[in-house]
């Protein structure tokens, strides 16, 4: 009886292990999704000048050209889109300017050295400068309707790519 119990509990533990991994190859259901000339995937819900504004983000990114990367943030309406633009310019080029991320929220939070690393991040100039080849997989849609984009890299390990784009 309680090698029974035992093996029911092992078989329950293995099912909770295994549910997403079946739940996730379930969602990613190839009629719910159209293929690029590329050969990216993208969800059908997504606009195709929602697609086409991410394919060009990342390939901004990617070749490190900010100028074009400033292009596809959104006119700012408040201070959320402020800082929501600063955070992301920040997490994807702040490096190449030598801001760490302690110095950067430090500045966010205090405002000591905000309208500095502001200034650089929204006006300064970089060469542009090819990263570490990354190939776009799928353009995939989260729960609260935000944008991930599935990359993978020269090893062929994925790396995710979130934005907050919200399109309905």
């Amino acid at each position: 009886m309680q090698r029974n119990i035992l093996n029911n509990m092992k078989n329950t533990i293995l099912f909770l292990l295994l549910l997403p991994i079946f739940l996730g190859c379930a969602s990613l259901d190839s009629s719910d999704y159209i293929t690029l000339p590329d050969g990216t995937m993208a969800d059908k819900r997504i606009p195709q000048e929602i697609i086409d504004l991410v394919i060009n983000r990342f390939e901004a990114i990617e070749s490190g050209n900010i100028e074009a990367f400033r292009e596809t943030l959104p006119e700012m309406q408040d201070g959320v889109d402020y800082y929501s633009q600063l955070a992301l310019l920040h997490r994807y080029f702040g490096e190449a300017f030598g801001i760490d991320t302690d110095t950067f929220i430090n500045a966010v939070e205090t405002s000591d050295g905000l309208r500095e690393i502001a200034q650089t991040l929204f006006t300064g100039k970089l060469p542009a400068r090819n990263r570490s080849p990354l190939i776009l997989k799928r353009i995939d849609v989260l729960p609260d309707n935000e944008i991930k984009l599935i990359v993978v890299n020269e090893k062929n390990e994925k790396v995710d790519y979130d934005f907050t784009y919200y399109f309905w």
